[in-house]
């Protein structure tokens, strides 16, 4: 029997050698200590640190900000709102796709005759935005 594909990836990667210590370049390092970090940030799920959160969601590092915003969506908090509405205008199309989703999951989910997909959200960002705008505000909110 053949393992699933991200089993198979999982063991592929783990077979892969390392570069050597002299590859890598110090500049190369901080980056990878800056994709950890992020990669740890999105699996907050303590409803205390919401507050770091969203000041997290205002780093002008686009990756910092995706980071904070999973961990932000995770926790499913009303209080996120202003933030999550902000992002849907994201410099990051992905950013604001990941904002939208989370205040749709805020309202409850349901069938959304204009939920795109992420590749028709890139393709028109600004105006799946306003759509989400336009249907947060016409009585979709969660009760407070």
């Amino acid at each position: 029997m053949t393992a699933p594909a991200g089993i198979r990836v999982e063991q592929w990667f783990a077979t892969q050698p390392q570069p050597p210590a002299f590859l890598v370049m110090p500049r190369d390092a901080l980056f990878e200590i800056q994709g950890r970090l992020a990669g740890q940030l999105s699996l907050i799920r303590d409803p205390a640190s919401l507050p770091i959160l969203l000041r997290l969601l205002q780093n002008p590092h686009p990756y910092t900000r995706q980071a904070a915003l999973q961990a932000v969506r995770t926790i499913k908090s009303p209080k996120s709102v202003p933030a999550l509405l902000r992002l849907l205008d994201d410099s990051n199309a992905d950013n604001a796709f990941i904002a939208m989703q989370a205040l749709i999951e805020l309202a409850g989910g349901g069938p959304i005759s204009w939920m795109p997909t992420l590749l028709e959200f890139r393709k028109n960002p600004t105006y799946y935005a306003a759509m989400c705008r336009s249907w947060w505000e016409a009585g979709h909110q969660p009760d407070q």
